[in-house]
């Protein structure tokens, strides 16, 4: 992770929130006896996910996302894609997770609000003034009298403070503004809002915060969108259309294995190859054991004439699914059969 240090005000400041870390201690001993146990999670990923729930209130947006201070779109890009395939909640939702569900809402969350923050350069840079402030001050050099710069240093610090409070208050409109949209149900606006609240006031944890609850809910609302968009689309054989919108929810929800699978599905369909298998693999390393992402890149394979890879991938389908007839046919297929034979 980054070595930035986190502004002191740059942790929740919801007492339900702030709590988490504390709460959850006691919460796991607990729960470890009854039966809320969260049998079927690692107690290395058990102890990894309290120690980055832990850290939140002194981390930098680098440092949640894991990227150095320097790091460009598609590092940062990278970064949210991997945090949100290790700690979205919805990677678990087969498992038991006890009191570890609130522990990985709130991380997902904080990366959600984190990649926000960084990929949108105006916000990034007010976020990055916000960091360097947090930082002990440098020696002082000629103050502004000596340099003949203004008569008193006073009038300086004066129209400075001035500025500031004149954009908290702006802040403060805008914050008001998008808690009105929220009650309406517009996320959108209510996010729009948060955004110019932040610009006009970076510091304020609270715009932060009430970002990070409201991201989540509005990426999952538009994705649905655009999954439904895309199943009618393709319904009608229309994939070239269907292909943006694909993968947009991908990238709205990138711990979402499914909507990677379909997002193959299309690109394949188009011609695109590349991008099939990248998102294949994608849907594969988010969830291991389902048949139906083998055999979408089994079906990738053999369109770029791999059959090495494909018989592969559709083998590994068969051990997840021995009934399955497409994936029996595929490997009694006679392409199939030749390669068997060819490496006898």
């Amino acid at each position: 992770m980054g070595s930035d240090s986190h502004p002191d005000n740059d942790g929740p400041t919801d007492p339900e929130v702030e709590g988490t870390s504390g709460k959850a201690e006691a919460e796991t001993a607990a729960a470890t006896s009854g039966a809320d146990r969260p049998d079927e999670i690692p107690p290395e990923l058990q102890a990894e996910i309290r120690s980055f729930a832990r850290g939140l209130l002194e981390m930098s947006y680098y440092e949640v996302l894991g990227v150095e201070r320097d790091a460009d779109e598609a590092a940062i890009r990278q970064a949210f894609f991997e945090r949100s395939k290790r700690y979205h909640p919805d990677r678990y939702f087969s498992k038991q997770l006890g009191v570890y569900q609130e522990l990985l809402t709130e991380i997902y969350k904080r990366v959600v609000v984190a990649h926000e923050v960084l990929r949108d350069s105006r916000l990034r840079d007010d976020y990055d003034k916000r960091l360097d402030a947090s930082r002990p001050a440098a020696p002082a050099g000629p103050s502004l009298r000596s340099r003949g710069s203004l008569r008193s240093p006073k009038v300086a610090l004066l129209r400075l403070t001035q500025q500031l409070e004149s954009g908290r208050r702006k802040a403060r409109q805008h914050f008001e503004e998008a808690r009105l949209h929220e009650k309406r149900g517009d996320l959108d606006r209510a996010i729009k809002c948060l955004r110019l609240a932040m610009t006009f006031d970076a510091r304020d944890q609270t715009y932060h915060d009430m970002l990070a609850e409201l991201l989540p809910r509005l990426n999952s609302e538009r994705a649905d969108q655009l999954r439904r968009k895309v199943q009618i689309l393709v319904e009608r054989g229309e994939f070239e259309t269907a292909l943006p919108y694909a993968e947009e929810a991908v990238k709205l929800l990138p711990a979402d294995a499914q909507l990677a699978d379909h997002h193959a599905l299309i690109s394949l369909e188009v011609g695109d190859t590349e991008q099939a298998l990248e998102r294949a693999k994608s849907a594969i390393s988010l969830e291991d054991e389902n048949a139906e992402f083998r055999k979408t890149l089994g079906r990738i394979y053999k369109t770029m004439n791999e059959p090495g890879q494909a018989h592969k991938a559709y083998q590994r389908a068969w051990e997840l699914d021995p009934l399955d007839p497409e994936t029996k046919a595929e490997l009694a297929s006679p392409w199939a059969l030749k390669y068997v034979g060819a490496r006898k």
